[in-house]
């Protein structure tokens, strides 16, 4: 099983809304339309050009920049060189997406 596959199953267990496609996952805002981009919160990626391709890890890239807040990662540009960029980040573990987007969807949930 892949790293998509494995976030997707998460997501759809933990009830999460999202859309998946051939190499990408996209978490989208509760009652978002997978149409529409303005829906999209944040989505992540596993292809021949994304960080982490070759390791079989995801990129995650956040449509708001306080998305990768969420992520329990030290950001150290020393040990992370060429790993975040702007608000892009790779090499992350299905584990590691699922958990910054659950603590964000909550978050949005309860502060509605």
């Amino acid at each position: 099983m892949t790293e998509l596959e494995k976030l997707a199953q998460m997501l759809e267990k933990e009830g999460i809304p999202y859309v998946q496609y051939e190499d990408q996952v996209v978490y989208l805002k509760t009652g978002g339309d997978p149409s529409n981009q303005r829906d999209y919160i944040s989505d992540v990626v596993c292809h021949k050009r994304s960080h982490g391709y070759e390791e079989g890890l995801l990129e995650v890239y956040g449509r708001y920049d306080s998305i990768l807040d969420y992520l329990d990662l030290p950001i150290d540009p020393e040990e992370t060189y060429g790993r975040y960029l702007d608000t892009t980040l790779g090499y992350l573990t299905a584990e590691q997406v699922f958990e910054m987007w659950k603590k964000h969807y909550y978050d949005m949930k309860n502060n509605q």
